[in-house]
């Protein structure tokens, strides 16, 4: 009372004039730590960068279309070295022998930087764990889902969206399509099919699969705000989902996601407790792979675990995954198209495998299919979707050259960087399936080649993701003739944003194909 009574004595424009001097001097005074006494103030970089987060948040919000920052800090790289200080507490560090001791430190415990998981908005799930025990425990309770047992089970579900998708391309014969749209439909109604034993139906119309086509680029491109400004989704949750559709349109759509899949995985409890198996497992289908759900009930971590929230957040993030292999698809079709003399290496192999032009091809058939692994290989590597950085956080110091890195740093090292590396493939941005073929390049693919990440937070479903990929791509070039239609690399291919998902410019029509006729 004391206190108020006092500050009650003062004219209000002199205590506005103290508080704002309170808050430059705690400002001016942050920052200073930060530029010159901050435990990382030695390593190279901008003093901006050095100062404030907003550095970040600059190049990845406001900077031309957004989702700058992975080719600021490229230009860094060029300009300070190695090793640059890319905010207040982070650095990036571009050298693969330091991107194998990160991310495969075996025994070595790395956690996840907490920042880089908010941009799905989920906290239970396998992605988005960031205690290095907890994520083993997740990551285990999870794999069984991506074994090679479960995808092979998986085979009949995925050859019957790949059917849907073909029928519905047939159906826009000799019109433009805008692949990504079919593409985006076919990922998830195959993860939600598989993951869930449920159908979206996007399939069935172009207008459905455009609806999450736009999910996809929703989730993508609001990731940075996420990141900036991690606490911005939580009023969003509070109102109803019209409300939710009047303030963000983008918003609305990944609440809709998970939304979606938590009235899913209430379904399966309520089924489950009504059903015989209340307060057991509930054995899989028979003919069709273990779901998410059963997967993750066998392997249940502890038993105050929240059950309805860990199934949602894990089939949350499971199923936003699904969306990176649609742009290499895309990308792929391109360059497939574009350079006519590589299609028709990869028909000639296709149609030697399979006569039948009918015929969607098996996953142990592809295996002895050089050319059509290699086209996607390369095409992973080109068109590598996440543009975005990993970083993890060592709990020891860690060395870089005669540089020391102070325990609890953030480190992260650009998978794109890597793989496009002038030194290790020749005119990187060219798509050459060819160059897999050289046996000196296969002998350091181990340490170049990171689709996937590498080590304990790599990705589960590679196997999975690889064969659908593989799958999709055969069939389409075995059974139709197709040409591309108004579409060109520089505007519609090409990466120019990466706000986590790699982007083409703001300009882009989408790559668009016609499908001209079928095969012989």
């Amino acid at each position: 009372m004391a206190l108020y009574t006092w500050a009650s004595d003062f004219p209000r424009g002199v205590l506005v004039c103290l508080l704002v001097g309170l808050l430059a001097g705690y400002l001016g005074g942050l920052v200073a730590y930060r530029i010159w006494w901050h435990p990382l103030a030695k390593f190279p970089g901008p003093k901006l960068a050095a100062a404030s987060k907003l550095y970040e948040t600059y190049y990845d919000l406001f900077d031309g279309p957004g989702g700058q920052f992975p080719a600021k800090v490229r230009a860094l790289h060029q300009q300070y070295g190695p090793i640059v200080r890319i905010t207040p507490e982070e650095l990036a560090v571009d050298d693969v022998d330091f991107h194998i001791k990160l991310y495969a430190p075996q025994p070595a415990v790395r956690d996840k930087w907490a920042p880089i998981t908010q941009i799905l908005g989920t906290t239970e799930g396998t992605f988005s764990t960031v205690e290095h025990h907890l994520h083993r425990k997740r990551r285990v309770a999870a794999s069984s889902f991506f074994s090679l047992a479960n995808i092979a089970a998986a085979e009949p579900v995925l050859h019957k969206h790949i059917e849907r998708c073909c029928a519905l391309l047939w159906s826009q014969k000799d019109k433009p399509v805008e692949l990504r749209v079919p593409f985006a439909a076919l990922m998830f109604d195959s993860m939600y099919d598989m993951a869930f034993n449920d159908q979206l139906n996007s399939l069935t119309d172009l207008d459905i699969a455009n609806q999450w086509d736009l999910t996809t680029d929703a989730i993508s491109t609001f990731a940075p705000w996420l990141k900036s400004f991690p606490w911005s989704i939580k009023p969003f949750l509070l109102l109803p989902m019209n409300m939710v559709k009047k303030l963000s349109h983008k918003v609305a759509r990944i609440l809709q996601v998970s939304h979606r899949i938590r009235a899913r995985t209430l379904r399966y409890l309520d089924e489950t407790e009504k059903s015989e198996y209340k307060g057991s497992i509930r054995p899989a289908i028979v003919g069709r792979p273990e779901t998410l759900f059963e997967v993750l009930q066998r392997r249940k971590l502890h038993d105050t675990e929240d059950e309805l929230e860990r199934l949602t957040q894990e089939g949350t993030e499971l199923f936003a995954a699904a969306a990176t292999p649609v742009r290499v698809l895309t990308a792929v079709m391109f360059y497939l198209l574009d350079r006519p003399e590589t299609l028709a290496k990869l028909r000639e192999e296709l149609d030697a495998a399979y006569p039948d032009r009918m015929t969607i091809p098996t996953l142990k058939s592809m295996e002895s299919l050089p050319y059509l692994i290699n086209v996607v290989k390369e095409a992973l590597r080109v068109a590598f979707p996440v543009g975005g950085r990993l970083p993890l956080l060592c709990r020891e110091p860690m060395t870089f050259g005669n540089w020391i890195i102070p325990p609890g740093t953030p480190l992260s090292v650009n998978h794109r960087n890597l793989m496009l590396d002038p030194a290790v493939f020749p005119e990187p941005t060219l798509f050459k399936p060819e160059r897999w073929f050289d046996n000196d390049l296969l002998a350091i693919e181990d340490r170049h080649y990171i689709p996937w990440g590498r080590g304990g937070r790599s990705c589960l479903g590679k196997d999975y993701a690889q064969g659908q990929m593989q799958m999709v791509l055969a069939t389409l070039c075995r059974r139709y003739e197709f040409e591309l239609v108004d579409t060109t690399y520089e505007r519609d291919v090409k990466i120019s944003r990466e706000p986590f998902l790699a982007h083409a410019s703001l300009d882009s029509r989408g790559v668009k194909i016609r499908i001209t006729g079928l095969r012989g």
